[in-house]
């Protein structure tokens, strides 16, 4: 009988008679590397109990994220919003990595999206959601990561809707992937805003590893500023 220790696996003894074989781990335990290493042993006696031990590496899951815009701004203004160190910094390639960016749907809406450049070679798709809408849909794909691409996102939506939410999809990134030059949108603030109104908008990004999901988040607040007029005192008329 074969016992791998710590991390691996135990091999029943009617499987094995005396020889020398040679093994290698297929699978290895949650938030553990899996081990290339080809393990040889040998059983010298029928029955007999071979300890083999190692000790499979720890897997660092963790993502990044950062964000800034304007911390004040008018009712009915068109402001920026930066998204940036956009990182894998896992020691492992993650499935599904995404860039989410939201808006809260009753305070303002993105108007433009420059989706910046990224340092590895890949496709990937972006989808958006509206006020008006619950799930995502395309809206470009095939882009190229080292490629900017400046995308209207006013344009084919029905009279009243508006793009709140952008979805980048880049399927699996490596180790270190981060963007190059950041993305940044512009967005529109709704007319009516009162003053001192305040809306938090979202970026997430994320990705998976063997079912294990790693995200992570930034937010940032903006403050309307809507000035009073004063048209001083009246002039009294009549008699």
């Amino acid at each position: 009988m074969v016992t791998l220790c710590v991390h691996f696996f135990n091999i029943d003894p009617d499987w094995l008679r005396y020889g020398e074989y040679t093994m290698k781990e297929t699978s290895s335990p949650l938030y553990f590397l899996l081990s290339d290493e080809t393990i040889h042993f040998e059983i010298v006696n029928d029955g007999e109990t071979v300890e083999i031990e190692r000790t499979n590496q720890s897997t660092l899951l963790k993502t990044n994220v950062e964000k800034s815009g304007y911390k004040e701004t008018m009712g009915g203004s068109v402001i920026r919003y930066d998204i940036y160190n956009i990182q894998n910094q896992s020691m492992v390639p993650l499935e599904n990595f995404y860039l989410h960016e939201s808006l809260p749907a009753d305070a303002a809406y993105i108007t433009r999206l420059f989706t910046g450049t990224f340092n590895q070679n890949l496709n990937y798709t972006i989808y958006y959601k509206t006020n008006k809408t619950g799930t995502f849909r395309v809206l470009k794909d095939n882009l190229f990561a080292d490629h900017v691409y400046e995308i209207d996102c006013t344009k084919g939506l029905m009279a009243g809707e508006y793009i709140t939410d952008i979805k980048f999809d880049f399927g699996t990134v490596d180790v270190g992937f981060r963007e190059v030059e950041r993305p940044f949108l512009y967005c529109k603030t709704y007319d009516n805003l009162p003053n001192g109104y305040q809306f938090t908008n979202r970026a997430e990004v994320g990705g998976t590893y063997e079912m294990q999901k790693v995200t992570a988040e930034d937010t940032f607040t903006t403050k309307i500023y809507a000035p009073t007029v004063d048209r001083g005192k009246l002039p009294k008329t009549g008699y």
